[in-house]
């Protein structure tokens, strides 16, 4: 259970380029995509990576995080590091090394065609790295250069131990365990006793080891000549993770509960039913202190050996998440999967779960104003509220299909649209609906009114439908497409746009009348689109595995360039309410959005919105450093706020930040790749505040 510390989420978008800077996580923090492996280097100090290149950093023991890239097109599944700084990171077809903390990251020539599925270093210069179709690669000058060795398997190989530079076991599918005692020049094959996939394995010392084969634990005592299954409770399975913290102490995650042992493994018992779900990664810095990484994004502490845990990261909305609308600039709302309703009233900084529930999906939604909203979903509900969302209440529609998405162009007016070409309309706010004849029984996604007559309905098979009579009669204007049309938007009363599968992009210049093929230049399914106005507007869209998608154009449509959202995850839907608030929603409860106040890419992130009581300033770190290093500073009111760079003779070398900033956290990454190796100062002046801090920069 959580405490009464609050955790603070740092986001920290770095080296990802000047687009990807424009958008921060709000929703899940501090990041959302599966992790997949988790690392102590010390008491205080620790890693992990996820999905999509995500590389995640501690400094603290776990209250704080620092979310870093490795490389956008990298999906790793594992990492080491052999001090606070040096470390490696191993994935599909790719192995990248780090030697400052992280902050960048350098892929390496060797291995681009393995898929990787673990690495471990028994040392600074001595590593191993182990893949999918039987792969063993060793470096023994701390990751820079990797050789091939002869494993004589092709058997999928999930992880990797080594004691020292010498002594290591592999373990695999089909039961293979290798052993190897000259660091791997040669691998002996050792007999486990099953043909069970071993996914985990871990060694105290050259004798006492373990292993996790999904419904059993095996153990050894003699270096692995001998493979014993251990006495475990017959109902526990899913045991795909397991540790020896020292000779004696070791925990094992199952699907559904946790087991210790004190005696080397030879016999578990069950300590905790209530512990963290879908587990890929599991660290423990003494047989008290640990964490587990989800797939889910989680993290999770405990001080106890497991007994009890606290969870480190937030996550409002797990379920997938399908729409948003904004009726004012600070107001939002977005819906999803079982009965999911979220608010914010601060642009997106903070949300609130108002509904939820383990019924409808909601797929749409629409306020007039900042209390009067409708949102539409599965089984034809609709739900009106008069209060901001604070209460909720059914509207009268005679209708049972899936309703998928709403529009007012009025207080009064509105249309949902729905499966099976139904179209409902409303001019009573909400409270009634009417089933109007659409002429089609294709599903239509998303519909938008430039006014009160003019409607345009988007769906299945590049289906578009036109009113000009509130939705009395509707044409089917052609849309040169037969892929599926998930959303629609309109910036003017004239210029439109439709996206959809395989990166579709239509155009109209006339209201709908008429509609023409832009080039988005991508194969990927677009989900949502939404206009600012005539020029300017955003398409999401997205495929699992790759970061999320988001294309943007200032000229109506002509040219849409990438951005690279900072989530994996797909998005579904995106509102643009103003230049200072867009906001895009998807899968796994997740909601990104443009930092209020600009969408120009800058180096300086708001941390977290706990105002702090005074003005501070921390020394950068790392320091010393050879090329990146971070700047945080506290603001205990907005102030105009100046961040520069001098020398030792006080010449001014780098201007950082020169602008209004808000009372809060910030960080901003202190780039010497300019400058000379030696000592500097950085000054930060916040109103009539000063503080000075000095630095080392190594070349």
């Amino acid at each position: 259970m959580i405490t009464n510390k609050i955790f603070v989420f740092i986001i920290l978008l770095n080296i990802y380029g000047a687009v990807l800077a424009q958008w921060y996580l709000q929703n899940p923090l501090p990041q959302g995509n599966e992790l997949k492996d988790v690392q102590y280097i010390n008491p205080s100090t620790i890693i992990a990576v996820a999905r999509v290149g995500t590389f995640i950093h501690s400094a603290n023991g776990g209250d704080e995080w620092s979310v870093m890239s490795i490389a956008d097109d990298f999906s790793p599944v594992a990492v080491f590091f052999t001090d606070a700084d040096n470390g490696t990171s191993v994935g599909f077809m790719g192995i990248y090394n780090t030697s400052d903390g992280g902050l960048t990251w350098t892929p390496n020539s060797d291995g681009t065609t393995v898929f990787f599925q673990d690495v471990d270093y028994s040392d600074e210069n001595n590593g191993t790295a182990v893949g999918l179709a039987g792969e063993i690669m060793r470096t023994t000058d701390g990751g820079n250069n990797w050789i091939n060795q002869t494993s004589n398997t092709t058997t999928r190989l999930n992880a990797v131990d080594f004691i020292n530079q010498n002594i290591g076991t592999v373990v695999g599918n089909g039961g293979t365990i290798l052993r190897t005692i000259d660091g791997g020049d040669n691998w002996i094959t050792q007999n486990s006793g099953i043909s069970e996939t071993i996914y985990s394995v871990s060694f105290a010392d050259s004798q006492v080891g373990i292993a996790a084969a999904g419904s059993d634990i095996l153990y050894t005592t003699d270096g692995g000549n001998t493979w014993t299954p251990s006495q475990i409770p017959s109902y526990y399975w899913g045991l795909n993770n397991a540790l020896l913290v020292d000779s004696n102490t070791g925990y094992a995650f199952a699907s559904y509960g946790l087991l210790k042992t004190n005696d080397g493994g030879m016999t578990w018992n069950e300590i905790s039913v209530s512990v963290p779900s879908f587990i890929n990664g599991i660290a423990f810095r003494d047989a008290d202190n640990g964490l587990v990484v989800c797939s889910t994004g989680e993290i999770s502490r405990t001080a106890d050996g497991g007994l009890s845990w606290n969870l480190l990261s937030k996550n409002i909305a797990k379920n997938e998440l399908v729409g948003v609308h904004f009726p004012d600039e600070n107001t939002g709302f977005v819906v999803g999967c079982n009965e999911t309703i979220l608010k914010t009233t601060n642009g997106g900084i903070n949300w609130t779960k108002i509904l939820a529930g383990a019924g409808t999906d909601y797929c749409g939604v629409y306020f007039t104003d900042i209390n009067h909203g409708v949102v539409v979903g599965t089984g034809g509900n609709i739900k009106r509220t008069t209060d901001g969302g604070s209460n909720w209440v059914l509207s009268v529609t005679n209708n049972y299909n899936d309703l998928w998405w709403v529009d007012f162009p009025t207080s009064e007016i509105g249309f949902a649209v729905g499966e099976n070409g139904t179209i409902l309309k409303s001019i009573d706010g909400g409270s009634n609906w009417t089933i109007q004849s659409s002429g089609t029984t294709n599903h239509l996604y998303s519909v938008k009114f430039i006014d009160s007559n003019t409607g345009i309905a988007v769906g299945e098979g590049g289906l578009i439908l036109r009113t000009t009579d509130g939705g009395v009669n509707w044409t089917k204007p052609s849309s040169n497409t037969t892929e599926t049309l998930w959303a629609v938007s309109f910036g003017s009363s004239t210029a439109g746009a439709a996206v959809g599968e395989y990166g579709t992009i239509l155009h109209t210049s006339n209201g709908g009348s008429a509609w023409t093929s832009q080039s988005s230049g991508k194969s990927y399914p677009l989900f949502g689109v939404s206009f600012l106005n005539s020029s300017t507007g955003f398409a999401v869209g997205g495929l699992f595995g790759v970061p999320a998608k988001i294309l943007k154009t200032t000229n109506g449509g002509t040219t849409w360039i990438e951005q690279e959202g900072i989530s994996g995850n797909i998005l579904n839907a995106v509102y643009f309410k103003s230049v200072n608030t867009v906001v895009a929603v998807g899968v796994a409860g997740t909601v990104i959005g443009t930092k209020p106040g600009s969408l120009v890419s800058i180096n300086d992130q708001m941390l977290h919105y706990i105002i702090p009581s005074k003005f501070t300033v921390e020394q950068n770190y790392p320091n010393p450093f050879n090329s990146l290093s971070i700047i945080r500073f506290d603001l205990d009111e907005d102030e105009y706020v100046t961040l520069k760079v001098y020398d030792l003779l006080g010449r001014e070398m780098l201007t950082m930040v020169n602008g209004y900033k808000t009372s809060g956290t910030h960080e901003v990454i202190l780039d010497g790749s300019s400058l000379s190796g030696g000592v500097y100062f950085y000054k930060i002046q916040a109103g009539n505040q000063t503080q000075t801090k000095k630095f080392l920069l190594v070349k």
